[in-house]
């Protein structure tokens, strides 16, 4: 089980860190829920389209209890969100067809 990231850890870190304060601050003041391990069944979207950060965000949110979809493009992104109505998306604003702040302003 040991996705590994080559290269600068740095960004990765830094997007890390950002996406779990992120869940944690929407869903522990609005939901009761937080990064402790008790996704209780919460749904987040990741969109990106490098194929590594979505997988590590996927890994440590999975960890985490949170049930994720994983989308590469805006597209795919936009048809996923609708199909299945995540409770949080976490979006790249470079991505291929739709960019990331058309997408969340649509969704």
């Amino acid at each position: 089980m040991g996705l590994r990231y080559h290269g600068d850890s740095e960004p990765i870190g830094r997007l890390l860190r950002a996406s779990r304060a992120a869940v944690g601050t929407v869903w522990g003041g609005v939901m009761g829920a937080g990064p402790s391990g008790d996704g209780a069944g919460l749904t987040i979207l990741v969109v990106d389209d490098d194929r590594k950060i979505v997988e590590l965000v996927t890994l440590y949110l999975q960890k985490e209890g949170y049930h994720v979809l994983q989308a590469f493009d805006g597209h795919a992104a936009l048809a996923l969100a609708r199909a299945e109505e995540p409770d949080l998306a976490i979006l790249d604003l470079m991505l291929p067809g739709i960019n990331g702040l058309v997408l969340c302003k649509t969704l």
